[in-house]
């Protein structure tokens, strides 16, 4: 694995080094303009016109405080498993996101992503890109896969603490190549991808896994008072065999820093089919999101009784604004993230129901079922907070836990923008 992390780490040098390489060679050759820079919202932009320069640097700090507590006493199928006690309090290390991206010349585009936090360095979109006409980009390295809304919009951007159920069943990052084209209408994507650089799924060197992936958005409705786009998106994973994908870790459910991971009765997985719709509306203040993902599963191995077949999630969630504008349409992730307001103030009301439903052989389906209300405030373009609580059901012998009666969970975020 450190070797791994090793030749992640040389890859990110590789690009940050060709990228600056590419910048020099025409500043040099254009004695007579020099490199503009100029500092606006807690960003810092490095521009050259006549070269087609135009470079954000970006810089995040997050804090998250995290406690839960369950309605009664945690069961566990497995004698072996002790049951974490409750109330849990969960103050996660600062994470400091920096960020280098855009375009290099008028062509050449590059992003490197890096999360800091303590001694763990995750390496994000780290990636180069070529333009080609007609609004076509080539990606080659480690990037978001095309998928749904919930794996695909920043954490910053996010109206929740965490991610939807969604997320968990999709792959968010992976090493390989995509061709992504967004417009102000309709988007595509469509990629082919191996292992993931921070460490989300990563399957044995000696047989590596193979993703196949593409997304397509398309507004059916568009006027004065709101918009309607609805989206489909495939995944699919051959030679899985670094077992199931359903790993759900703190930063996709809010309530997970307490219990340990949800491990399921998996064989080794040969192969998985994944596929999505989502849907966005905005009217007026009103944003409304939903998706729907299922995945299919398919083993290598003779199947036993308790194997999981099938997983389905979904979610329906619904924003209002208060105060500021109404969340519009980003085209470099064709979801509804981006707030423009020249104050950067604003207040947000959000509420979010989901399930995730699991089909394993010869048994019953067996879910988890979430309900979350939370709230944002932007204070302004550098400081925002957030805060909110959720009520999990789970229920179902594959669980490492199940709660009948629920758990509750307690959250906030503060985000500082410098």
């Amino acid at each position: 694995m450190n070797h791994f992390k090793g030749a992640i780490f040389s890859f990110t040098s590789v690009i940050s080094l060709f990228s600056f390489s590419l910048l020099s060679t025409p500043l040099q050759a254009q004695t007579g303009e020099s490199l503009q820079w100029e500092y606006t919202r807690g960003k810092v932009y490095l521009r050259n016109e006549s070269m087609g320069l135009n470079m954000k640097l970006d810089n995040k700090v997050y804090f998250d405080l995290t406690s839960a507590w369950s309605m009664d006493k945690l069961h566990s199928p497995s004698s072996s498993n002790s049951s974490p006690s409750f109330p849990v309090y969960a103050v996660n290390i600062p994470m400091f996101y920096l960020a280098m991206r855009g375009n290099i010349t008028d062509k050449w585009v590059a992003s490197v992503e890096v999360d800091v936090a303590g001694r763990d360095v995750k390496v994000r979109d780290t990636y180069l890109g070529y333009n080609f006409p007609h609004d076509i980009q080539l990606r080659f390295g480690n990037m978001r896969v095309p998928g749904g809304m919930g794996q695909n919009i920043s954490y910053s951007t996010l109206s929740f603490h965490d991610r939807p159920l969604t997320a968990a069943l999709q792959s968010p990052r992976r090493m390989g190549v995509g061709a992504f084209s967004f417009h102000d209408d309709w988007s595509a994507a469509l990629g082919a991808y191996t292992l993931s650089a921070d460490g989300a799924f990563i399957g044995r060197l000696s047989h590596p896994e193979i993703l196949l992936a593409g997304r397509g958005t398309y507004k059916v409705m568009k006027n004065s008072s709101g918009e309607l786009m609805l989206g489909l998106n495939m995944q699919y994973l051959l030679n899985s065999l670094s077992g199931s994908d359903l790993t759900l870790d703190p930063t996709r459910l809010a309530w997970k820093s307490a219990l340990d991971d949800l491990p399921l009765k998996l064989s080794a997985v040969h192969r998985n089919f994944n596929v999505g719709t989502e849907l966005a509306w905005t009217l007026n203040r009103w944003l409304l999101t939903g998706e729907w993902v299922g995945t299919f599963y398919g083993n290598a191995l003779a199947p036993k009784s308790e194997d999981v077949t099938s997983v389905m999630a979904w979610y329906l969630g619904a924003s209002y604004m208060f105060r500021g504008p109404s969340r519009s349409y980003s085209r470099s992730t064709a979801a509804y993230t981006e707030r423009a307001d020249d104050s950067g103030k604003g207040w947000e009301l959000a509420g979010r129901v989901g399930g995730m439903a699991l089909n394993p052989q010869g048994t019953t389906n067996l879910g988890i079922n979430t309900f979350t209300l939370y709230t944002n405030v932007w204070f302004n373009h550098h400081i925002a907070f957030g805060a909110g609580t959720s009520y999990t059901m789970m229920d179902g012998d594959l669980l490492t836990y199940t709660s009948p009666g629920g758990i509750f969970s307690l959250y906030g975020r503060a985000l500082l923008n410098f």
